[in-house]
């Protein structure tokens, strides 16, 4: 049986459309359509990555799942002129030509340099054989090879994990579950942009978009139930790094 059971939760709706609460459930996860997908998972060490994306992600491998990377990218198609662009300048103050530049691209194709959003900590940087896709607006699915990849692996579920939960990742789980692909959303390994004074200090923000996406995206699960499934489905304890 190819095939490993993990608990899971989602958010059921009353009739009304107003309130509503937690579902418990157990997923059949069937390995063998199932990739694990990490958006936008750059940037400094930090706890979220360290000890709950890290593990996920070596349990992941360990069972041999496809692994894949998304990742912000600045391609030349004169994205000065690109609404895209425009907005998160003015919005977010980040200038995507500069801030996802790669050293390691072709110059014909994409803007060359040192950008801070290209850099992955050790514990989470992709390994050799993890399937990488370039993205250049929120959904990695916009305008990339993303799901080819996913048709050629025959892959149908998604086990998710990155940022942010009000964004990128949030695009992406949108356009799959538009494309009849099951989502898998690993709650404690996201997190949104916490935007107002009285959001930040407890995170009311990212509790938020996490409810709604367990309630119009699909189910969700922790770290720790993920890494424990996959080590009960093995008979032996995953690693805890990738």
């Amino acid at each position: 049986m190819n095939s490993l059971k993990l608990p899971v939760r989602y958010f059921r709706r009353e009739s009304g459309g107003q309130g509503g609460q937690h579902v418990a459930s157990v997923a059949t996860v069937h390995l063998r359509h199932t990739a694990f997908l990490a958006v936008d998972v750059y940037g400094p060490e930090s706890e979220i990555l360290r000890e709950r994306i890290a593990p996920a992600l070596a349990a992941a491998r360990h069972l041999e799942l496809p692994v894949i990377y998304l990742g912000n990218s600045a391609p030349r198609i004169a994205l000065e002129r690109y609404e895209f662009t425009l907005q998160r300048d003015r919005n977010a103050q980040h200038h995507f030509p500069t801030v996802v530049a790669e050293c390691n691209t072709d110059p014909r194709e994409y803007h060359r340099g040192d950008g801070p959003w290209g850099h992955y900590a050790s514990c989470v940087a992709p390994h050799p054989g993890d399937h990488y896709v370039r993205k250049v607006a929120y959904s990695g699915f916009f305008e990339t090879y993303l799901d080819s990849l996913l048709r050629h692996l025959a892959i149908t579920t998604l086990i998710a994990v990155g940022f942010s939960a009000s964004e990128c990742l949030l695009g992406t789980l949108i356009d799959a579950l538009e494309r009849n692909l099951q989502v898998l959303l690993l709650r404690d390994c996201t997190a949104a942009g916490e935007l107002l004074p009285e959001e930040v200090e407890h995170g009311l923000f990212t509790q938020r978009m996490i409810v709604w996406m367990e309630t119009y995206l699909g189910v969700s699960a922790t770290s720790t139930a993920f890494c424990a499934a996959c080590s009960e489905y093995s008979g032996r304890t995953v690693p805890t790094q990738p």
